[in-house]
């Protein structure tokens, strides 16, 4: 006969499943060697085009800045470039259904740099609306023509 103390008794022995957490772990560590390669592979090295020096130490380079509208017009201005002729000073592109006008764009780049090699800094105006595709292609558009500093300025 058992013993009726003994029926009560549970057993204490039991097997730890740790394949879940190896699971777990492994995608973890998948996920952080994907972010970090993709960081190096989708990144622009740009630097900062204006400012950072005090005012007084400071001259400003021929420089374009893009002012981007709600509309997908771009509104483009010449700054500190003298001596540069056959270039407006500013040139408004007029967009479609909210979009930019990229042939437009690209045409004007190309013949800013033809006529004004020295303008080497742009700075891109974006407003609330802007579309954060519709940046990097514009940061796209003045690298490829030429434009060696790329600035966005802040909201």
């Amino acid at each position: 006969m058992m013993n009726p103390n003994e029926s009560n008794k549970k057993n204490l022995d039991f097997e730890l499943n740790l394949l879940p957490v190896f699971d777990v772990l492994s995608a973890c560590i998948c996920f952080l060697l994907m972010t970090a390669v993709w960081v190096q592979v989708s990144s622009m090295d740009v630097q900062q085009a204006l400012g950072g020096q005090s005012i007084a130490e400071t001259k400003n380079p021929p420089s374009i800045w893009a002012y981007m509208n709600k509309n997908g017009q771009l509104t483009l201005t010449l700054k500190d470039a003298k001596g540069v002729t056959g270039m407006p000073k500013e040139l408004a592109i007029g967009g479609r259904d909210g979009s930019i006008a990229w042939n437009k764009l690209s045409n004007y780049v190309k013949h800013l740099q033809a006529k004004a090699p020295q303008v080497q800094t742009a700075l891109i105006m974006p407003n609330e609306s802007s579309q954060y595709d519709d940046i990097i292609r514009l940061m796209d558009q003045f690298r490829s023509g030429g434009v060696k500093n790329i600035g966005i300025s802040p909201l």
